[in-house]
């Protein structure tokens, strides 16, 4: 019934029957916006892989309780050491093992969580704001700052200290600065842990802290960019921004992450850069 019902789905031809096509042309990402430019949502790219497009679909794919399963793409993500498989969240199939590292790190992600997080960013942001000011009327490459920016906030999260990308920049290198942070671990986890023995070891403690590193400074790093580029790019939106902004009381603090609702532009604009 699966296979007939994926068989119904439209697709070029070509790419239906030679699965090969998508590894050897180098612009599929490109193909695949037209395949659904043409012919909808829902394409199939191969006899058995789907691209799905529509945002709708995501909780259904995603959320808990789905009965989706990692397909063997991940396999070639997958990573082991002495131990075995190293229980990296992004590339585990297995179901019930991806469900335990979730919920064993689940409260360190949480808004309320990485609200009382905010006091480990708050050097990093005003190392960020000075740089700014000193570098006023000049140049300054923003993608690099904000990388920078990026990399010691998370590190300030995930182990309650930074190497001042933001000033130094990556002067360790990261093999040098995670060989250096190996007797530090995250202490939100450890609590769980502390809590819980059961809950989380040793090793998944390590894996969540170097995913949030090699993972989580991009991703934040690519966020930061997106919505100042897409501020600066339309001046009507930058100004209404900068309205709403203007009214408020310095010096600016958020202690309760619902009030940043209340601004609703930059609000808005941040979860959109985010979504593009």
């Amino acid at each position: 019934m699966a296979q007939e019902t994926v068989a119904r789905l439209k697709a070029h031809w070509t790419l239906v029957l030679l699965s090969t096509v998508i590894v050897y042309n180098n612009k599929s990402h490109n193909e695949d916006i037209q395949l659904h430019r043409k012919y909808g949502n829902i394409v199939r790219l191969a006899p058995n892989p789907l691209s799905i497009a529509d945002p709708a679909e995501i909780n259904q794919i995603y959320g808990i309780g789905t009965r989706f399963y990692k397909s063997r793409f991940y396999n070639l993500s997958t990573t082991y050491d002495d131990e075995g498989l190293v229980p990296d969240t992004f590339v585990l199939t297995d179901k019930s093992l991806h469900t335990r590292m979730k919920r064993n790190a689940s409260n360190a992600y949480s808004t309320n969580g990485l609200v009382q997080m905010e006091s480990w960013i708050d050097p990093v942001t005003e190392r960020l704001l000075s740089k700014l000011q000193r570098q006023a009327g000049k140049p300054i490459e923003m993608s690099s700052v904000l990388k920078d920016y990026a990399m010691d906030a998370i590190f300030a999260v995930t182990f309650g200290r930074d190497f001042n990308y933001i000033e130094k920049g990556d002067v360790l290198k990261m093999y040098g600065i995670l060989e250096n942070l190996a007797d530090y671990m995250a202490i939100r986890f450890l609590l769980n842990q502390a809590k819980d023995p059961s809950s989380i070891n040793d090793r998944e403690i390590m894996t969540h802290a170097f995913g949030n590193i090699s993972a989580g400074s991009d991703t934040t790093a690519i966020a930061l960019r997106s919505i100042l580029y897409h501020v600066l790019k339309d001046r009507r939106v930058y100004n209404k921004i900068y309205d709403e902004l203007c009214v408020l009381e310095a010096p600016v603090q958020f202690t309760d992450a619902n009030k940043l609702h209340d601004l609703v532009k930059l609000y808005g604009i941040t979860r959109r850069a985010i979504s593009i």
